[in-house]
């Protein structure tokens, strides 16, 4: 659903990648959003019904089962991003001409 509605909404440049590892653990962000214009987001989603409580480090999510523990969003998100921002920041650019790539590739 939401994937579905990103790609309704955003403007046709902007790219958006959906659960790839990112960094040393492997974290899987929800979805990375790139622009052109605006740069990077890193969206964490979560089902409003399921939040039970939280706080600035974690939430408390509702399960069939039992109340679960999790990283707070935006702090998850946040941090994601910066993952990646430091993995970027560490490679080398990366640039095509014509059939050939010039660089290296940042692979997590």
């Amino acid at each position: 659903l939401v994937l579905h509605q990103l790609k309704r909404l955003l403007s046709d440049d902007c790219l958006v990648w959906h659960d790839i590892p990112v960094g040393t653990q492997a974290r899987q962000p929800d979805f990375f959003i790139f622009s052109p214009r605006q740069g990077l987001l890193a969206l964490e989603v979560k089902e409003r019904d399921a939040l039970a409580g939280g706080n600035k480090d974690s939430v408390q999510l509702r399960t069939p089962h039992s109340l679960v523990t999790s990283a707070n969003p935006l702090r998850r998100a946040r941090d994601d991003a910066m993952e990646l921002v430091n993995l970027t920041a560490a490679a080398p650019p990366t640039v095509q001409i014509g059939e050939r790539r010039v660089g290296k590739e940042c692979r997590s």
